[in-house]
């Protein structure tokens, strides 16, 4: 999957990336909104917190982009996306697991 999401970005051009931006960042929100759900409406123990917390930062799956290269569906914009999330990562993972350490403990 890694491999054909790297000749899509190698062949591609980088146009999408404002695209990728907003919708990571958008990806984000939502998941922060989920986790703040989750942790309001669920009786869940407090080592459960900081994992949920983990779980919201990681960045979208190849998986997504390798099912619109399938039905061909858009598949160059979601190809960025994944690069974008995976290179907001870089900054949200370790923020992320710096906060669930902080909160936890």
């Amino acid at each position: 999957m890694l491999f054909a999401l790297g000749i899509r970005l190698m062949e591609g051009e980088l146009d999408h990336l404002g695209l990728a931006l907003k919708c990571n960042l958008l990806y984000l929100l939502a998941g922060g909104v989920s986790l703040w759900l989750a942790v309001w409406l669920l009786p869940l123990q407090a080592e459960w917190i900081p994992l949920l917390m983990l779980s919201v930062a990681l960045p979208p799956a190849v998986l997504n982009y390798m099912l619109c290269e399938q039905y061909q569906c858009q598949p160059e914009k979601v190809a960025s996306i994944v690069l974008g999330g995976n290179a907001l990562s870089v900054v949200v993972i370790p923020l992320a697991v710096w906060l669930a350490l902080h909160l936890s403990g």
